[in-house]
């Protein structure tokens, strides 16, 4: 059973954490629906999602977690379609069919995730010729001017599978936001800011810890000559087996 606590200041932190209220314990056997959803989405859970999810006990708590998991993704919420869940669903059908052949599902191989996550990229450069030695087969560029990120694939022993091997700019930061469904609802994703905190849960005094790195947040002088930040939190609890 899902217990959602809810409370509600003025601003709304980004990056939002999750953790799991039940404690820890064996990972549950999944249904066919659950192990068809995981599959993919666990490319885009957080880490805790993926915690919570791997606890839940039941088939009903599984359908519950799913539903929440799209409708905090969902740029439109006040729309019957989810734009978010519908692109994400695209793009990997796209990834499976264009990257096969690497030994793997091609959602799974490193150009697949990474059209998952950011889908075409704006630039494609590939060089077929290149003077490095250590690379039997082509090496790859994919450019995201929305994402301020270039992403280099190698194809190391000349097989035909690429792999990541560097990147310039925020690639992690990026990774994140889009974690959260950024890529649908604002191109300017970089207008929107990842907070870490740690969250912890004291069941026996029903009480929730936030902490926050202070660094990180833009307090603001109140009429009283006070700084002080408002936020906005929305916790999904969920009781493990």
């Amino acid at each position: 059973m899902k217990k959602t606590i809810v409370v509600l200041f003025f601003f709304l932190l980004t990056g939002l954490g999750l953790r799991a209220a039940a404690g820890g314990g064996a990972k549950i056997k999944l249904d066919p629906e659950s192990k068809k959803f995981y599959q993919t989405a666990r490319l885009i859970m957080s880490r805790e999602e993926t915690k919570i999810f791997n606890l839940l006990p039941d088939i009903e708590s599984r359908k519950e977690f799913i539903a929440d998991f799209w409708a905090k993704r969902d740029p439109n919420p006040d729309t019957e379609a989810n734009e978010f869940k519908t692109e994400f669903e695209s793009r990997v059908e796209y990834a499976t069919k264009r990257y096969k052949g690497e030994g793997r599902p091609g959602w799974n191989t490193d150009r697949g995730r990474i059209h998952i996550y950011m889908g075409p990229p704006d630039k494609f450069e590939e060089f077929v010729t290149h003077g490095d030695s250590t690379i039997r087969g082509p090496i790859l560029w994919w450019i995201y001017y929305d994402y301020q990120l270039g992403i280099e694939f190698v194809d190391e022993r000349g097989t035909g599978e690429y792999k990541i091997r560097e990147y310039d700019g925020n690639f992690f930061d990026a990774i994140d936001i889009l974690k959260l469904g950024a890529y649908v609802a604002n191109k300017d994703v970089f207008l929107k800011k990842i907070v870490n905190f740690d969250l912890t849960y004291d069941r026996a005094a029903g009480e929730l810890v936030v902490a926050l790195p202070s660094k990180l947040i833009n307090f603001k002088e109140n009429d009283e000559g006070k700084f002080q930040i408002d936020l906005r939190f929305k916790f999904y609890l969920y009781e493990g087996a």
